[in-house]
């Protein structure tokens, strides 16, 4: 009798361990949609790269014909700075970003699911980064430090002088921080350690857009875009592909 008891006891353990992976599993792909998805991000993001590569630099007469009171008053901050130490900083806040998708990755329960968080991260840059691009190659707004005096002309005169709206580097950086963030949240939703990594999530794409508009890069409208761009992805991405219950 008490092995009768004992067999049903251990059934019924592996039952509720059988139940709580099957819980743990909060994401699903599907072929037809998500093929489409990858194959037209990608499509987009080779030709989007390729459009920026086309763009013609500014020449001189250009340059000297540019009119700075036509900035917006918000944005005229960025043209007064050119720093290299802050555009450091902003390449280190775009890397730390990263930390947090890699964490939910690393995790015991997103490794059960590795290869669909990996592909959902991966739409999610394609798509980020093809919406930057695409849009920085149709809107050619010069960069803050082309109406900069103290900067080099040589600078001016380069390609990406032209390629400022919007900033890939907060849309990229807003992108992974918000994606961690949200997978880290639905995988471990009574984690005490949700709210850092939420704050984490905000404040590191923050520090990114502070440091492009410090070195004179991307003006406030340029940051603000790219930060919702970019956050608006990662926070849908992983939504989109929840498994219904």
């Amino acid at each position: 009798m008490q092995q009768a008891h004992g067999i049903k006891l251990s059934l019924l353990l592996l039952v509720l361990w059988a139940t709580s992976l099957q819980a743990q599993v909060q994401y699903r792909l599907q072929t037809l949609p998500d093929g489409i998805a990858l194959g037209t991000g990608l499509g987009l993001a080779i030709g989007s790269s390729w459009m920026a590569k086309q763009v013609n630099p500014l020449s001189e007469q250009d340059i000297l014909g540019l009119k700075p009171q036509r900035i917006p008053s918000f944005d005229r901050y960025a043209t007064r700075h050119y720093s290299l130490a802050a555009e450091h900083f902003s390449d280190w806040a775009g890397i730390a970003s990263l930390s947090l998708p890699v964490l939910a990755l690393a995790s015991p329960r997103g490794r059960q699911q590795a290869g669909s968080i990996g592909i959902i991260i991966l739409e999610g840059v394609l798509w980020t980064s093809s919406l930057t691009n695409l849009t920085k190659s149709l809107s050619l707004r010069s960069r803050p430090y082309v109406f900069n005096p103290e900067v080099p002309l040589a600078d001016k005169m380069r390609p990406e002088a032209r390629l400022s709206y919007f900033s890939g580097h907060v849309s990229i950086a807003a992108y992974t921080s918000f994606v961690g963030a949200r997978l880290f949240a639905d995988l471990y939703p009574d984690s005490r350690w949700r709210p850092v990594v939420w704050t984490a999530a905000a404040l590191l794409p923050a520090c990114a857009a502070y440091g492009r508009m410090r070195s004179g890069r991307h003006y406030l409208s340029d940051v603000v875009t790219g930060y919702v761009v970019g956050a608006a992805v990662g926070w849908l991405s992983p939504r989109l592909h929840r498994a219904r219950r």
